[in-house]
């Protein structure tokens, strides 16, 4: 009996764990794409007509 309620209190917080880990590793990529984003067009804005095409 105790063993099982052990067992499942440690499947709850595994459970728990993981999904906190996914969602931080979801918000940190998050993050991480839209400063690259940002970054990418700062600096296409900052060299007018050089990567994109217009010359």
């Amino acid at each position: 009996m105790a063993t099982a309620r052990l067992a499942t209190a440690f499947v709850s917080t595994a459970l728990s764990l993981s999904v906190l880990s996914l969602s931080a590793f979801l918000l940190l990529a998050f993050l991480l794409s839209a400063s690259l984003l940002s970054a990418s067009s700062l600096s296409r804005h900052r060299r007018t007509g050089f990567g994109d095409g217009r010359t």
